[in-house]
């Protein structure tokens, strides 16, 4: 039985829907802290309203349950929330894993995929990088606000578990739904560029671009967009991996190809056929101005490659959305 932490979260829900589809045994943790239930119930789904920063609560699910794997998905993700409350951050991402890999330890479970995030690259000066741009895993970790730097710290955390096997995954800008709309983003507070930006149109509503003197092209920083279907996939490939007994990995998960706040702008105009009003702000703290993956490592020992565009992922993300 496999154990998806956050499983009723954005991610988590695609993550375990394709995992229901291809038959596999899931229970899930969740506290519903920052999105409603996305998951509908399924025979094969064992659905559990637990919070990870209590140990007992883990170990209940480890107890009932004859756990095998464990994808871990839950976790704070607002690089914004973390710089005004850090502490929250260490404490919710950290001390849950912590509690999560002891109990893993205490029951003999040796498997997990753990999703990090692009964020613990920090700021990379795509124009001086010593290493190839798209950013590849060699390129030395350098968070820059809390978010990334609880992701390192569990990922350091992992790679040292003796006995554990493991693979990480540091996301890039995961984006889009299901195409027909059941599953997609829906957080209590909404961070995310995409789907603010198609609630504003939605609403005719001014859109703030945070910054436009980065050091890019057009001075709004750059991201890689890659869809939450894909990233779901790389996960099962990722089992699939581990199953087989091979050597613990990280790997990046995007599509090599960056856009500019502004240029999401326009594509949404385009593809929606819309038009759109946008004002500047003020950059956000902790922001890094360019993130976009080479994710070539995944393709060839994992077989993942991306296979939706962007203009997909505003498509699906607009018919998934609650009006």
């Amino acid at each position: 039985m496999i154990l998806v932490t956050g499983g009723e979260g954005y991610i988590g829900s695609h993550i375990v829907k394709q995992l229901l589809d291809r038959g596999e045994e899931v229970v899930t943790i969740d506290n519903f802290s920052t999105h409603e239930n996305n998951v509908n119930f399924h025979f094969n789904l064992h659905f559990n309203c637990f919070d990870m920063k209590y140990k007992r609560q883990i170990k209940m699910i480890f107890d009932h349950y004859d756990i095998t794997e464990v994808i871990h998905l839950a976790g704070l993700s607002s690089v914004e929330e973390s710089i005004k409350e850090p502490i929250k951050y260490y404490q919710n991402n950290v001390i849950s894993t912590i509690n999560l890999l002891e109990i893993m330890e205490n029951h003999n479970v040796d498997k997990i995929v753990f999703s990090s995030s692009a964020s613990v690259y920090g700021n990379v000066d795509y124009l001086n990088s010593l290493y190839t741009i798209p950013i590849t895993e060699k390129e030395k970790p350098k968070p820059i606000n809390p978010y990334g730097e609880t992701k390192l710290i569990i990922e350091n955390m992992i790679k040292y578990q003796p006995n554990l096997k493991y693979v990480g995954f540091r996301y890039f800008n995961v984006a889009g739904a299901l195409d027909n709309g059941d599953l997609g983003e829906h957080r209590k507070n909404e961070t995310h560029l995409i789907p603010l930006l198609l609630k504003a149109i939605k609403n005719d509503a001014v859109f703030t671009i945070f910054g436009d003197n980065y050091n890019t092209k057009d001075g709004t920083c750059i991201r890689d967009y890659v869809s939450v279907i894909d990233i779901a996939r790389a996960h099962i490939l990722a089992l699939d991996y581990l199953r087989k007994d091979n050597k613990s990995e990280i790997f990046n998960l995007g599509t090599k190809n960056g856009y500019s706040v502004k240029e999401i702008v326009e594509n949404a105009s385009k593809v929606l056929k819309k038009d759109v009003k946008i004002k500047i702000g003020e950059p956000r703290k902790g922001d890094s101005y360019y993130l976009v993956a080479n994710a070539d490592k995944a393709k060839k020992i994992l077989g993942w490659t991306p296979q939706y565009d962007l203009n997909q992922i505003i498509k699906s993300t607009w018919n998934s959305l609650n009006w």
